[in-house]
């Protein structure tokens, strides 16, 4: 789902990509005696915590989790405005709406119901965000053509809030999403630890 973003909006959003990059560098310096880390191992030191993604053969990307308990699998959408379940799944991963309401949708077919649900936990690979609510609205047309490349049912989209809240940054190449933990406490890591993380890679791709 997409939705047209303010200017001063994708400002601050392409300032905040460019601080992760700057503070990723500055990170990844080589150590006395030894070599530069790469992306990987400099993003562990930071304490992000690296969330393997499949990559398809349309050049999107995929994420597995969990709603509220349920296993559930996201489509990782750097344009889309706030994260979204495919309406059908509402009421089985969510139970009852707090409000619903009629409004545009632009990227999901115009006009079209919206419905607001509470979410208990929302976890990607494992690793907990800070999600409270979810909008439901009908994507059909997105994930359609998505599970007809995945082979597998696509529940939703991950969009900018989540990736805003945990400063995420996206290795497209290497189809790994990276995240902060939601509770702002970055875990303590050995160099070791990091060094074996610089390996990190996302699921098969290109299926």
């Amino acid at each position: 789902m997409k939705r047209r973003i303010p200017e001063i909006e994708m400002k601050l959003f392409a300032l905040a990509a460019a601080s992760a990059l700057s503070a990723c560098t500055a990170a990844g310096a080589p150590d006395a005696g030894g070599a530069a880390p790469n992306v990987a191992e400099a993003m562990c030191r930071m304490g992000f915590q690296a969330i393997p993604m499949r990559s398809l053969m349309s050049g999107h990307h995929i994420v597995e989790g969990t709603l509220n308990g349920k296993a559930a699998t996201f489509a990782v959408d750097t344009g889309a405005g706030m994260s979204v379940l495919h309406a059908p799944y509402g009421a089985t991963y969510l139970g009852k709406a707090t409000s619903t309401a009629s409004g545009i949708a632009i990227g999901a077919g115009g006009q079209t119901s919206l419905s607001q649900y509470p979410v208990q936990e929302l976890t990607i690979a494992g690793s907990a965000t800070g999600l409270k609510h979810i909008v439901a609205v009908d994507i059909a047309t997105v994930v359609e053509a998505l599970q007809g490349i995945a082979g597998k049912p696509i529940h939703g989209i991950i969009g900018q809030d989540v990736m805003r809240a945990q400063h995420a940054l996206v290795d497209v190449q290497q189809s790994v999403l990276y995240l902060r933990p939601a509770d702002g406490k970055a875990p303590v890591r050995t160099a070791a630890e990091c060094a074996k993380a610089g390996t990190a890679k996302g699921a098969d791709k290109g299926r």
